[in-house]
């Protein structure tokens, strides 16, 4: 009777033992296919960057926009997606000099011009170019380097600096670092690993996207390209000059100089006063025909290259030019247009009538100005 008993009990151990492990196993085959089908914070991040860089990329190319206007979705899609508290933009020349080519509105007003020859000697974002690859900076306070550029700026702007956690993100062309995105967080360790990970996959398609913008040769040709007017700089306008001098042939020069960008900026903040600034290169662009060759010789002076010699066509030029600041500009932005008024100073010089030195022609020019 009792060996019946141990038997009945065997089977119904069994019976109980066969049914758990199948339920076992039909649940974790069911988390399995859970997990199969809900993927992680991670896998949607790195969906959700890889599609915006590639709408932005069709966006730009459809309506015409250019490597800033990219690299700015870029930003304003990777603090959206990872939850930092601000970012930015640097175009690293390997030879000349760095810029801020885009950045969030916390940075809007910030003298970020003050700011980069730190950066460029030493910062995290100088390691980024140097190492080619996705860095992270978890507690800022603990590196020299960025406690020396808080010293050095914080002594004319105040206080700037809140990041505490950093990652910097290399824009690679041609094998060569030609921008840093730096995702800012407020607080130390505000990030998880997985941003990291994801990033440095995004690394690939960011590059790719960015060597097809059209303008990108304009930001790899010149050393000191200036990003606020979009324009090469002085460097290219001075070799241009000395080129044109040895050639033997004639030429003229007409300066603008926009004399309130300082107020513009103040009030509207660096965006506004970028956009105001392009905008202004494009009506000069409007006042002659075909193409004229066009530099920033500073943060505030437009120069213009022409063939003629005619005083009176010069004169008439720097009317019309003058008379484009008649006009109140129509900043668009996201949320409002702003409208600014510039001001500006026109002159011109000829050479070699106005003297055979370049800085004699730049002082000519000064002497001709005319201000509106």
């Amino acid at each position: 009777m009792l060996s019946i008993i141990v038997v009945i009990l065997s089977l119904v151990v069994i019976a109980l033992l066969r049914t758990y492990l199948q339920w076992r196993n039909s649940r974790s085959l069911l988390l399995k296919v859970s997990r199969d089908l809900e993927p992680s914070e991670a896998t949607i991040a790195l969906i959700f960057l890889k599609m915006r860089i590639y709408e932005s990329f069709h966006r730009i190319v459809t309506k015409r926009g250019g490597a800033e206007e990219f690299l700015r979705d870029v930003g304003m899609s990777m603090k959206e997606v990872l939850g930092s508290d601000a970012w930015s933009v640097i175009l690293t020349h390997e030879n000349g000099k760095w810029y801020f080519a885009a950045w969030d509105n916390f940075y809007d007003k910030k003298d970020l011009d003050e700011i980069i020859p730190h950066i460029q000697k030493s910062g995290g974002a100088r390691l980024v170019f140097e190492k080619k690859e996705v860095l992270d900076i978890p507690n800022t306070s603990k590196k020299k380097f960025w406690r020396d550029i808080i010293e050095l700026v914080e002594k004319r702007e105040g206080r700037i600096f809140e990041t505490r956690s950093w990652i910097g993100v290399p824009v690679i062309s041609e094998g060569k670092v030609v921008a840093v995105i730096s995702i800012d967080w407020f607080t130390p360790r505000a990030y998880k690993k997985w941003m990291i990970d994801i990033l440095k996959v995004l690394t690939d398609d960011l590059s790719k996207v960015f060597q097809s913008m059209k303008d990108i040769s304009d930001i790899m040709t010149f050393e000191d390209y200036d990003p606020l007017f979009g324009l090469p700089g002085e460097k290219a306008l001075m070799r241009d000059l000395e080129k044109l001098k040895s050639s033997g042939a004639g030429f003229s020069i007409i300066i603008v100089e926009i004399t309130n960008t300082r107020r513009i900026w103040q009030l509207y903040g660096q965006i506004v006063k970028g956009k105001a600034m392009k905008k202004v290169v494009r009506k000069l662009r409007g006042i002659f025909e075909g193409h004229v060759r066009m530099y920033s010789k500073s943060s505030n002076e437009v120069v213009i290259i022409l063939e003629t010699l005619s005083h009176q066509l010069l004169i008439s030029y720097q009317r019309k030019i003058l008379g484009e600041f008649l006009r109140v500009f129509r900043i668009d932005s996201d949320e409002r247009p702003t409208f600014v008024k510039l001001s500006a100073k026109v002159g011109y010089a000829i050479y070699p009538e106005d003297g055979d030195d370049i800085e004699e022609l730049f002082e000519a020019a000064k002497r001709r100005e005319i201000l509106y």
